[in-house]
Order: structure tokens, then C-alpha cells, then sequence
């Protein structure tokens, strides 16, 4: 996922940008120079105690949705059928 287009977004809508102002700075790479590139993989690889391998597959690994993980949205939306019940009665 490229962060740019969250925080280029919200410069849009802030007035700070132009949209076409963001839309070229998306066509330049994200890292001007590869050094610095290759200090952000090593430090995040050093954060999450991947090694060199270990990110490599985890980088090309397939996208999983965030729908695909168990939560308690079910217990949150009974519990909001219920209040609004109990308001409305």
C-alpha cells in the first residue's frame, strides 16, 4: 500500500494541494534515494524481527482482507438493535 495517497489526500482536502498537484507527486518513485529505502526496510524488518527472507515472503504473500479476521462487530450491532429498541419503546 502506498501511504502516499492518505496523506496526499488529506493535504487535498485541507486545501494545502491541488489534486493535480498530488497526481504528478504520485508519478515520482516513492523514495528518491535508494538508501534511504533500503534504512526503511531494515528498520522495519529489525521492529517486526523478520529476517531478510522472512520479509521477502511476507511482502509477496497474498493481501488478506480485514473481514477475514474475527471480531465482535455481531455483538456490536445486536447491542445497538437492542438500545435502539429500548429507546423508541
Amino acid at each position: 500500500m502506498d501511504k502516499r495517497l492518505v496523506h496526499l489526500s488529506s493535504l487535498i482536502i485541507s486545501g494545502h494541494i491541488t489534486r493535480g498537484e498530488a497526481i504528478g507527486m504520485l508519478k515520482m518513485p516513492p523514495y528518491l534515494d535508494p538508501r534511504q529505502e533500503e534504512k526503511d526496510k531494515q528498520f522495519v524488518m529489525k521492529k517486526l524481527g523478520f529476517t531478510e527472507e522472512k520479509f521477502e515472503m511476507y511482502i509477496k504473500s497474498p493481501e488478506i482482507l480485514h473481514q477475514e479476521y474475527g471480531s465482535e462487530k455481531w455483538l456490536w450491532d445486536g447491542l445497538v438493535t437492542i438500545v435502539k429498541s429500548l429507546r423508541y419503546n
